[in-house]
This record gives structure tokens, sequence and C-alpha cells, in this order.
């Protein structure tokens, strides 16, 4: 479902004639922003790895 999701904004993204974008998701929505260097403030903390590795190893 999720692939699809992204997969549809993309296509919309290219048919509004908007390259230069990256389709991301924020929460439970699917949006656009520009690449590369607005996306990098979205990206997990360290401490949620952290967390991560206690459970999973």
């Amino acid at each position: 479902m999720l692939a699809t999701r992204f997969g549809v904004n993309a296509a919309d993204a290219a048919h509004a004639g908007e390259y230069g974008v990256m389709v991301s998701l924020r929460g439970q929505d699917i949006g656009r922003c520009r690449w590369p260097m607005r996306c990098v403030s979205s990206l997990v903390p360290q401490s949620r790895y952290d967390d991560a590795a206690a459970f999973f190893g």
C-alpha cells in the first residue's frame, strides 16, 4: 500500500512538471520535498536506532 501511495505521488509530480523533488513520508502523509537538502531534516534521529537495537540486536 505504501509503495502504491509513493508511486502515485511520484507520477503526479512528474505529470505536474515538478522535477528535482523527492516523495517522502511524514507521519501519515505523503509529501514532496526538494532534493536533497530539505529532506535531510526529516531523517530518523540516532536515538531511534539505539532504541531499535535494544529489541532487534
